[in-house]
Parts: C-alpha cells; structure tokens; sequence
C-alpha cells in the first residue's frame, strides 16, 4: 500500500507516519500545494496512493479544497483510485461534515 500524509503540523505528521509505515510506503506533504503535485506526479507516473490522510485546517489552501482537486486531478488522468481520508483535531460538526461533500473524501477521523 502507498499512503500520502498531508499535515502541517509535524508532530501529527510524524505520529501518522509511525502509524501508518506499518503497512506500506509512506510520503508527506507539509501543506496542499505540495500534496497537490506529489499527487499528480503518482498518477502520471501510474502508482496513485492507496490512501491520502488530509488535514482540514491548514493554511493557505486547506484540506477541503485539496480534496476537491485531487478529485479534479483523478478525473484529469481518469484513474480514481486514492482513498481519502479527512484527519482533525477540531471538534466543530460544521466543518467536519463538509469534508464529506460530493467529490470530496471518502471518511473522516
């Protein structure tokens, strides 16, 4: 499996790497921008992450719009594959639930 962790924090971003190298390769992504062109360049190169860890809060470009083009992108290359799952610390239902829109992700944690 290939995950891609996206999260600004680096405690956070560490403690998933931990987590997760368990089970298959693992990239990180400090913010979005960066997510965004280390997604691309997986799908052009035909090796798409299993499973995307995104964070909501972040600055500049936050994990909801992220989400969206990454969907943009999968749909670009015709390849929807990537498993996307939406990580917080925060405890507002509002901006919670909204990572589930259409098109966006596929959990949340």
């Amino acid at each position: 499996m290939k995950f891609l962790i996206v999260e600004d924090e680096y405690i956070s971003r560490s403690k998933l790497e931990g987590i997760l190298s368990d089970f298959g390769e693992c990239t990180t992504a400090k913010n979005g921008s960066e997510a965004l062109l280390v997604f691309e360049k997986a799908l052009l190169e035909l090796t798409p992450f299993t499973l995307v860890t995104l964070d909501i809060q972040m600055p500049n470009l936050n994990g909801h719009a992220v989400a969206v083009q990454m969907r943009e992108l999968e749909e670009k290359y015709k390849h929807r594959c990537s498993k996307i799952l939406m990580v917080t610390g925060m405890t507002d239902r509002m901006n919670i639930s909204s990572a589930m829109t259409p098109g966006g992700a596929d959990g949340r944690g």
